[in-house]
């Protein structure tokens, strides 16, 4: 009896000991494959110019925003290498760079742009147009939409929030005061006040710079209308069917860039409190607008990279396109995915997804191009889009030439490498020396 028991005991203890192994192996696996992961995005620093490291190839992207400056008008060409484009500063660029500059501590260049916004920019009922002449700041674009608006704001308020010197807090609130304008009784905001559509991202963005203009000023019309627009997103921004975004009110189409923003500028905690799964969003986008295509590189080697494209490739008979700023924002999504996890205490899930945001950096450092013009200096810059002159599904297509910078696309990539959310007023991005 003694000698079956100890048998069948004996039979257990292996049976557990092949499990802990096959656990073991997994582990080992999982942490290899993390530990590449961290070896690729070590790598991606390395792309411009032998031997640079992790802040002077930061440091070039940024010396090319600043290169593009204005020093008239304190604006930044949102463009480099497309003739029709030469010149235009597009407002939401502007917001981008002028947080860029925040991020670096650049306080002075920063308030260039915004003081060119505050005092001297031509307006249309207190709102800005889409588009200025970097060199005399007339309107390029006679077009207002309350997206560039809301992320002008946003930049006013991270530099107030930075400085707490006053200086801008009245632009932003200028601009909060006419996009309540745009707010309708159900909390939604128009397009603008030309148009009857309602896009999600801007109301994402409206969501966003309502709660920090109520943190800033202490103004309850701004809490007041952060909570309706709350109401707007849960009612016409989400798909419970699919589990995912919309593009806009009765539009269903995809746009990358509204399931990326979900996150950024809601949170995770806040879509789960409104029954929105952020997981559930990002494997949606991951699904339907991951792409890999072929390219051919500055030194003329064919090349192959993974990133987001703009839509469902799918759908637009194009082959797929990868889009720096929408994967740039994508990588910044899921690096706030894995500090929510890591802060829950979820270890497994917080490596998951900071495994996923170095794959798709290290996948965007493949399309830095190195700028060709006498004012780059050869510094380097990504391109709007991995290829040029193509429809992106929304409206508008990408820019002409093989070759052009971004300024989107640039600073966006700049906050993935940092770790910068711009709908983040606490943001602690990490600038490498």
């Amino acid at each position: 009896s003694l000698s079956a028991g100890s048998l069948k005991e004996k039979e257990l203890y292996q049976s557990q000991l092949a499990s802990a192994m096959k656990k073991q192996q997994a582990i080992d696996a999982r942490l290899s494959q993390i530990r590449e992961g961290r070896e690729k995005l070590e790598a991606t620093y390395k792309t411009i110019g032998a031997g640079t490291d992790a802040g002077q190839a930061v440091r070039k992207m940024y010396e090319w925003l600043l290169s593009h400056r204005n020093l008239k008008t304190g604006l930044v060409a949102s463009y480099e290498g497309d003739s029709r484009l030469d010149d235009w500063a597009f407002t939401y660029d502007q917001a981008l760079v002028c947080q860029t500059f925040l991020a670096f501590r650049d306080r002075a260049h920063a308030a260039e742009i915004l003081e060119f916004f505050s005092s001297r920019a031509p307006a249309e009922n207190g709102a800005f147009f889409n588009a200025y002449d970097t060199v005399d700041g007339t309107p390029k674009e006679n077009v207002v939409r309350a997206g560039p608006n809301i992320w002008l704001g946003i930049a006013a308020l991270q530099y107030e929030h930075q400085t707490k010197d006053g200086r801008f807090l009245p632009l932003a609130r200028r601009i909060g005061e006419w996009v309540l304008s745009q707010q309708d009784t159900e909390g939604g905001v128009k397009g603008g006040p030309s148009v009857m559509w309602y896009s999600t991202e801007h109301n994402l963005d409206a969501y966003a710079f309502y709660a920090m203009l109520y943190r800033e000023t202490r103004d309850k019309q701004f809490a007041e209308a952060r909570d309706a627009s709350l109401k707007w997103i849960k009612k016409y921004a989400y798909s419970l069917k699919e589990r995912r975004m919309n593009r806009g009110k009765g539009d269903s189409t995809i746009a990358t860039d509204t399931f990326s923003w979900a996150v950024a500028a809601m949170g995770p905690g806040t879509l789960k409190e409104i029954q929105f799964d952020p997981e559930e969003i990002m494997s949606f986008a991951e699904k339907n607008t991951r792409v890999t295509v072929s390219f051919v590189q500055p030194n003329g080697k064919a090349a192959k990279a993974t990133g987001f494209d703009f839509a469902r490739s799918q759908n637009l008979g194009r082959g797929g396109v990868i889009s720096t700023e929408w994967t740039a924002q994508v990588v910044v999504t899921y690096q706030i995915l894995s500090r929510w996890f890591e802060i829950s205490g979820e270890a497994d899930r917080a490596a998951l997804y900071r495994e996923k945001a170095n794959f798709y950096l290290n996948e965007l450092q493949k399309l830095i191009i190195t700028s060709p013009s006498r004012t780059g200096q050869g510094r380097g810059c990504l391109p709007y889009a991995s290829t040029d002159d193509v429809d992106t599904g929304h409206g508008w297509r990408t820019p002409q030439g093989k070759r052009t910078g971004s300024v989107a696309g640039t600073a966006y990539g700049i906050f993935a490498w940092i770790g910068y959310n711009p709908f983040d007023l606490d943001n602690q991005p990490r600038i490498p020396l």
